[in-house]
């Protein structure tokens, strides 16, 4: 890829971040801002809206000025190993907290997405899989008391 064709990406990249930024921001005053000790529902996107769009503007400005004007690295082709484990664990959970309850959908989704690093090894991921789910369950069911059953449904 050329610097030039390098440098467009990357104003239209921290353009899009600055223009759905801004239209967060924007949206956001159609409810009520509040103010910092008393904050309505409208506080947390315009806070956002307005940080993704800085982080646009900032984006916009350092184009081209990497040290060998611009970094290849980042936009060398995607894992797509990565990008179908991390999507199925998604979709898993999705499909599963209601169904199945905390514990089945934690387990499915960490076990699908542990395999988008190529190094996982099956007993690697069943260990990870097993101290994650402890740790969800014990967290958001026990620790936070989300309304969400362990197990339910199928089993």
């Amino acid at each position: 890829m050329s610097s030039r064709a390098l440098f467009r990406r990357e104003i239209l990249a921290g353009a899009t971040l600055a223009i759905i930024g801004g239209g967060f921001a924007v949206t956001s005053h159609f409810y009520d801002v509040g103010t910092p000790r008393r904050m309505g529902p409208g506080f947390f996107p315009m806070g956002v809206g307005v940080l993704l769009a800085a982080i646009g503007v900032v984006l916009m400005l350092r184009a081209g000025h990497g040290e060998d004007g611009g970094d290849m690295e980042a936009f060398r082709r995607p894992d797509t190993r990565a990008l179908v484990s991390i999507v199925a664990g998604i979709v898993a959970f999705i499909g599963l907290a209601e169904n199945a309850g905390l514990a089945p959908a934690t387990a499915a989704s960490v076990f699908l997405s542990a395999f988008s690093d190529r190094a996982m090894t099956l007993r690697a991921a069943f260990l990870l899989t097993l101290a994650v789910t402890v740790a969800s369950v014990g967290l958001f069911h026990y620790g936070l008391h989300l309304q969400l059953p362990v197990i339910t449904g199928w089993f």
